[in-house]
């Protein structure tokens, strides 16, 4: 499949759903592409190739102004060729999975489609809401989501929850793309973090 290499030398596998290609795995550059280091970073977790950093305070913005153009035309941290999505160009993806049956989990749900499969028994935590990432993520879409927030429980930690940026202000903050383990549907939210997916100029 295609892959693109960020300024560290990172590689990254792509995944084309509908007319969008988006990387398969949150961005884990610590410099823009002109090879500025990134302010405002940190790790989600020790395995940084599976998870990326939480970008903080729009720094993967690269001081651009807020857009909800599609495409967005922030490039901010991504790679040249790439660029920060704004919320009109994550609701082009979400309709898009919701327009192939074989992405839906009973009437409307599409979490468990975008959401990884567990490499154990703890990358999301369990949920018996049906059609929910954690009755059981499929990943059909190969968009590769993982839980990237955590809360404790009976000594594991297990995943909660993972926030995705964007390029377009809410209100204070920019929006986040939130899916959560038993949601069956991404919702938006506003947060001055989160993880980075780049989607293809």
């Amino acid at each position: 499949s295609y892959k693109v290499t960020d300024y560290d030398g990172n590689q990254y596998n792509t995944v084309l759903i509908g007319e969008q290609c988006w990387m398969k795995s949150n961005l884990r550059t610590t410099h823009y592409a002109d090879g500025t280091s990134v302010q405002n970073i940190s790790a989600f977790d020790s395995d940084v190739s599976r998870y990326g950093y939480n970008y903080y305070n729009a720094s993967y913005m690269k001081n651009a102004t807020s857009s909800n153009s599609n495409p967005s035309g922030v490039q901010g941290v991504c790679p040249n060729g790439w660029h920060i999505p704004s919320k009109a160009e994550w609701d082009q993806l979400f309709s898009y999975v919701r327009s192939k049956s074989e992405y839906v989990c009973g009437t409307s749900g599409i979490a468990a489609a975008l959401a990884g499969r567990p490499i154990n028994n703890h990358e999301w935590y369990e949920s018996s809401t049906s059609c929910s990432i954690g009755a059981g993520p499929n990943n059909a879409t190969g968009f590769s989501a993982f839980a990237t927030t955590y809360q404790s429980m009976d000594y594991y930690s297990y995943g909660w929850q993972t926030s995705f940026v964007s390029s377009t202000i809410k209100e204070q903050y920019y929006y986040s793309i939130i899916l959560k383990y038993n949601s069956t549907n991404p919702s938006s939210g506003e947060s001055n973090g989160g993880a980075v997916r780049c989607v293809k100029d």
